[in-house]
C-alpha cells in the first residue's frame, strides 16, 4: 500500500483516497485502470499545494486609513487572521497568540495582521477590544467583506500563513487550541526559505 503525507490538514482524505486507490485488494483491477486512477491522486495532490498568492485588497487600519494588504505581506512571514467582535473563537484565538507573538517576531520576523470582518455598525467595538485584550497585532477592517468574498470562506475565525512571497501555504478555520505548535513548526520551515 502507498502512502502520501500531506501538508494541510484539509487535504488528509486524499491520503485515505489515494490508499485506496493503490489498495492490494483491487490487484483485480486492470493495470491501466490503477495507473490512470493512481496518476491522476497525484496530479490532484500537486494543484492542490499549489502556492497562490493572497488576492488583492484594499482594507482600513484602525485610523480609518485605506490599506494595500499586498504591501504588508511582501518580504516577511506573515499570519492574517480573520476576526469579529462578537466571535468567541476568534477573540480566544488571538487571546492565545498574544503573549507569542513577541516571540515569532524575533525568532522568525513574523507578523501578524487581524483582519476584522465587522460590518460598519460594530466598529466602534474594535478598538475597545483591542485595548483592554491588549493585543500588539496589526489590526485591520474588511467591513465590506471584500476580501472576505475574495478568499471564499464563510465561517470565522479564518488562519492565513503567508510565506515572503506573500503566497499562502497553510490555512486553518476555526480555532483549535494547542495548533500554535503546529502554527509555529510551520513558520519555522518558512523563516529558513
Amino acid at each position: 500500500m502507498v502512502n502520501i503525507e500531506l501538508k494541510r490538514n484539509t487535504q488528509k482524505w486524499m491520503v485515505a483516497k489515494l490508499s485506496l486507490v493503490l489498495h492490494p485488494n483491487l490487484l483485480r483491477m486492470k493495470s491501466f485502470t490503477r495507473i490512470f486512477l493512481a496518476v491522476s491522486m497525484i496530479l490532484s495532490i500537486s494543484f492542490a499545494y499549489t502556492q497562490k498568492p493572497l488576492p488583492n485588497g484594499k482594507v482600513k487600519d484602525m485610523e480609518g486609513k485605506v490599506v494595500d494588504l499586498s504591501t504588508l505581506t511582501n518580504g516577511k512571514v506573515t499570519l492574517v487572521s480573520f476576526w469579529a467582535t462578537w466571535c468567541g473563537p476568534c477573540k480566544k484565538e488571538l487571546d492565545t497568540y498574544n503573549p507569542l507573538y513577541p516571540e515569532w517576531t524575533k525568532k522568525y520576523g513574523a507578523q501578524f495582521l487581524a483582519v476584522s470582518i465587522d460590518n460598519i455598525r460594530d466598529q466602534a467595538k474594535i478598538k475597545p477590544l483591542v485595548a483592554q485584550k491588549k493585543w500588539a497585532y496589526t489590526v485591520l477592517l474588511d467591513s465590506n467583506g471584500d476580501l472576505q468574498r475574495k478568499l471564499g470562506f464563510n465561517s470565522i475565525p479564518q488562519l492565513y500563513l503567508l510565506n515572503k512571497k506573500g503566497q499562502i501555504v497553510y490555512e486553518a478555520n476555526g480555532y483549535n487550541p494547542g495548533a500554535e505548535k503546529e502554527l509555529e513548526s510551520k513558520m519555522a520551515g518558512l523563516a529558513k526559505s
